[in-house]
């Protein structure tokens, strides 16, 4: 384009832009609650919601509309039930496709989870060992859940984003050990999760009700492989921390 002193060649048409599907959503199950964000994309006035608790089944009709932020947070929810969401962009020119979908399944400050590897099916879980020492390693093991107290985790809000894991066993939380470093051990340590960062946690889903773990000191994922980002699924294994989601795939699953 170029500028001139007359009109010649100086006329234009403003076209507007139909709306486009929202990208980048994410599903964070909360306390009671799921916590929904989203990027917008090119020009919408309003966002809605639809919601299903089967993949595919949101419907056509919206579960939330007039949504003029890109964030939003369900109540209306059941704990333990999986929802699933998408999101619709709204303009002058009408409605977007649907965003990708994304699921998450709200928890209970009440009740106790067993957290589950998804790695190579090895299907152990994250495990305090019998331990009630500070500084213990958290390891997995096969699962006994039903029965080992210290395969049990109380898994409760903090605000922000963020949750401590509790041992019921052992009475101290899932901790990354104070040290930034990827490959690192994760420990537990006394509940100081008020103000020690070190054991917060954010729990994004990823969908078909896999998650990840990511402590909020170091921005690194909970690891299941030893060493870390390996797939050695040993028994005893400690978990690590790491930057990228290798073997970081995990079931938060209620205990019956």
């Amino acid at each position: 384009m170029t500028q001139y002193t007359t009109t010649a060649n100086a006329q234009f048409m403003l076209v507007p832009l139909n709306a486009v599907a929202p990208s980048s959503v994410i599903a964070t199950a909360g306390s009671a609650q799921v916590n929904l964000s989203w990027q917008s994309n090119g020009i919408a006035t309003s966002f809605s919601v639809y919601r299903g608790t089967s993949s595919g089944g949101e419907g056509s009709t919206a579960y939330h509309s007039g949504i003029t932020g890109t964030t939003y947070t369900d109540t209306s929810v059941t704990t333990g039930t999986t929802y699933y969401y998408t999101i619709k962009a709204i303009n002058t020119l009408g409605t977007s496709a649907a965003s990708a979908e994304v699921s998450a399944t709200p928890l209970s400050t009440t009740a106790y989870y067993k957290v589950v590897s998804m790695t190579s099916g090895s299907g152990m879980v994250l495990d305090t060992n019998g331990s009630t020492t500070d500084g213990t390693a958290v390891v997995q093991n096969p699962d006994s859940s039903g029965t080992d107290t210290f395969q049990q985790w109380n898994i409760v809000s903090l605000g922000s984003g963020y949750f401590k894991l509790l041992n019921r066993g052992s009475g101290k939380c899932l901790d990354n050990g104070g040290v930034q470093t990827s490959g690192n051990a994760v420990i537990q340590w006394d509940d100081q999760s008020g103000t020690n960062t070190n054991q917060q946690w954010t729990i994004l889903s990823q969908g078909n009700g896999h998650y990840y773990l990511v402590d909020h000191t170091s921005n690194q994922y909970l690891s299941d492989g030893s060493p870390a980002g390996t797939t050695n699924q040993s028994a005893g294994n400690a978990m690590t921390q790491w930057p990228s989601p290798q073997n970081a795939q995990f079931q938060i699953v209620p205990i019956e």
